[in-house]
């Protein structure tokens, strides 16, 4: 089975591929791998390990009050500046930490492993944070991490990582390391708040996730599959990024739960998946922004979004050289440019090519909804479906194919280029005077001519 890189990979190995080495370096032409959480040695104010205090790896003088023992601790405060030190690091244990408080500055180094997290569960078994409050000043230092079959469960509590200040001869690179967002995301930042890779599980409960930029709920670099929830949670991110990132390989689930975010309530990348019902969505940008890295044609990305509020500055939906599975389905979604869904061509210089190659595209179904705002496709290379059910949609529509189902109306507000398929009536579809529909009968359509619609419009299917 081909190993599909996460888009953070993917461009790690596009730059290499780009520089090739050359001299006695043109033997190394495999780009370096991915550390490993199993190969880090890390040190912590408090290390357990296999239901034991380690010692010789815990860091007592960081912590006060309270008490710490092999299974659980209570009433702690961790307080540290010294650079990679993790709060509390479990690995191969079921561990609680609970009223306590973690507060670290300084930077980490490698955020792909969680050098520097204030919690950490690695190797598996479970780590439970209840009721507790971490804070991280510091470059890629989460507040949270989860990986290599570790599962992170979190109640009732408060996450911040607040990032730091690059250092004057950083330079940008991708992979182990980066200390800010790929450029091609267009966000800024220097910390991700909480932080699930490999085959992590994280899940929070009734709590708050808060970045300062690139982003709060993330994933990266899943193995087989990485699973994030948030259920009655609170999402933000103070600056420019991203609320929640479903990178490939994984799936994030949001129920009850508030995002606030500058550029994008999400992102989406590759085989991934993002579900949230009765969620109350609101960002300055992009609602939900779908894109594919050094992928495939044929990946295709999964959203549901059921109930719930999303309200954006600029498109509700955008897809960017991906293909994409979306089922909208009760929810109130209000662009205020006026978009509820586009594609259009990446200009990441990383993003998948078609290279002539057939892609499933984009489809989408509009269910049980009032809503206005267009439905623009712009990306060529890709295909895009539109099924109305039991909706009423006023918008333009540009170059989709359009299917109406039962109860399904569409009022064209601007001149509109579609293809239609299926047996449409031509009562569902109107448009005031002055604004033409174009049409071309696509698979199941008998509808040929000009019509004239009964707000004075006009439809002319060819």
């Amino acid at each position: 089975m081909p190993v599909r890189l996460s888009p953070c990979a993917a461009a790690l190995l596009l730059l290499t591929l780009s520089f090739p080495p050359t001299g006695a370096q043109a033997q190394a032409a495999t780009p370096p791998a991915f550390p490993k959480t199993a190969d880090t040695s890390y040190t912590a104010a408090l290390y357990i390990l296999d239901g034991q205090v380690v010692k010789a790896r815990s860091t007592p003088a960081a912590v006060s009050g309270g008490d710490a023992d092999g299974g659980n601790a209570t009433g702690i405060t961790v307080k540290s500046d010294t650079t990679d030190l993790n709060g509390v690091f479990v690995r191969g244990s079921d561990y609680t930490v609970a009223d306590s408080h973690i507060t670290l500055s300084g930077n980490g180094s490698d955020d792909f492993v969680g050098l520097g997290a204030g919690a950490m569960i690695d190797g598996g078994g479970t780590l439970v944070l209840r009721k507790v409050d971490i804070t991280t000043d510091g470059l890629i230092r989460p507040a949270t991490m989860a990986a290599d079959h570790g599962v992170l469960k979190v109640y009732d509590s408060t996450l911040r990582a607040n990032g730091g200040i690059l250092p004057p001869d950083y330079k940008p690179r991708i992979g182990p390391g980066m200390a800010e967002p790929p450029a091609g995301l267009h966000i800024g930042g220097t910390a991700r708040a909480a932080l699930t890779v490999g085959n992590g599980q994280s899940y929070f409960y009734r709590s708050t996730i808060i970045a300062n930029g690139w982003g709060a709920l993330s994933t990266d670099a899943a193995d087989a599959k990485v699973y994030v929830e948030a259920d009655h949670s609170i999402i933000q991110v103070q600056g420019p990024g991203y609320g929640v990132y479903a990178d490939s390989r994984c799936q994030v689930v949001l129920n009850h739960t508030s995002i606030t975010a500058q550029t994008f309530d999400a992102i989406m990348a590759g085989v991934s998946t993002l579900a949230w019902t009765d969620v109350t969505a609101r960002s300055e940008g992009n609602g939900v922004m779908v894109h594919n890295v050094m992928g495939t044609p044929a990946e295709v990305a999964t959203l549901s979004i059921k109930d719930g509020t999303l309200e954006t500055g600029g498109d509700a939906i955008l897809v960017r050289s991906a293909n994409l599975a979306l089922d909208l389905e009760g929810a109130t979604v209000k662009p205020w440019n006026g978009v509820l869904l586009r594609s259009v061509i990446s200009d990441d210089p990383f993003a998948t090519k078609v290279n002539g190659q057939a892609a499933p595209g984009i489809v989408a179904r509009f269910a049980h909804m009032i809503v206005t705002g267009d439905v623009l496709h712009q990306d060529k290379d890709r295909p895009m479906v539109l099924e109305l059910q039991d909706t009423v949609l006023k918008g333009r529509i540009l170059a989709a194919r359009v299917k109406l189902g039962a109860g399904a109306r569409w009022t064209a507000t601007a001149d509109s280029t579609v293809t239609l398929l299926d047996a449409i009536a031509v009562d569902g579809i109107d448009a005031p005077s002055g604004i033409t529909i174009t049409a071309a009968a696509g698979p199941g359509t008998t509808l040929k001519g000009i019509y004239k619609l009964a707000s004075g419009g006009m439809l002319k299917v060819d």
